[in-house]
């Protein structure tokens, strides 16, 4: 399937934000996520990928998913080989993707989990059961209006805990490129997205220095 003629979910902008409930930034669980959760479940809309890249009245819902292990977490930067060339050579803690119709489920949050270890998979190979041992737990929601690839995504953050010894493998290793870094070095990168410059900063630092 041609990238532009992929159908992939997402919200109206004004649906989303429709009573002022409005946020820029990373934020965790509480009412206002609550509220948008909702939202989204009841106004989720499937559109081709083509015509809501530029859309700044649509917004892609995107799964964003973080993997740490003890005091590391997982970082990988894109190559001139991938997809979305808006991030190349960026750094990034978040991996996953648009979300696509599943003609077996009918919820939209059972859509958007089977979406998201979609991705995940596809884009590495980790020696976990994350689907039942250590799977995702969502941690928050992302949106940031100040560049062209934010004005077009909404992010839902999750993060995956692995055990220590798990491995962790980029499959496409044309277009990624990445490996577990400790928290000093995950503070030491400053060419991260700005989805990852969002959550490093509130979340995973102090996440890692806890652990």
């Amino acid at each position: 399937m041609e990238r532009d003629n992929e159908l992939v979910m997402g919200v109206p902008t004004h649906t989303l934000f429709e009573t002022g409930f409005y946020f820029k930034g990373f934020v965790t669980p509480g009412p206002l996520v609550h509220y948008l959760m909702e939202r989204i479940e009841q106004s989720a809309a499937y559109r081709y990928r083509g015509d809501c890249e530029t859309d700044i009245e649509f917004k892609q819902i995107i799964p964003y998913c973080l993997i740490t292990r003890g005091q590391e977490t997982f970082v990988y930067r894109r190559k001139n080989g991938s997809d979305e060339k808006r991030l190349h050579a960026k750094f990034s803690v978040g991996i996953g993707g648009h979300i696509n119709p599943e003609k077996s489920l009918f919820s939209t949050r059972s859509v958007i989990q089977a979406s998201m270890f979609r991705e995940i998979t596809e884009e590495v190979e980790i020696s976990a059961d994350i689907e039942h041992d250590h799977s995702p737990k969502f941690i928050g929601m992302i949106n940031w209006d100040e560049d062209e690839v934010g004005t077009v995504h909404f992010g839902l953050v999750y993060h995956i805990q692995l055990p220590e010894h798990t491995t962790v493998e980029i499959r496409e290793k044309d277009k990624l490129e990445g490996s577990f870094q400790p928290v000093n070095e995950v503070c030491e990168i400053d060419n991260w997205e700005n989805w990852s410059n969002l959550v490093v900063g509130a979340y995973l630092i102090p996440y890692l220095k806890r652990n």
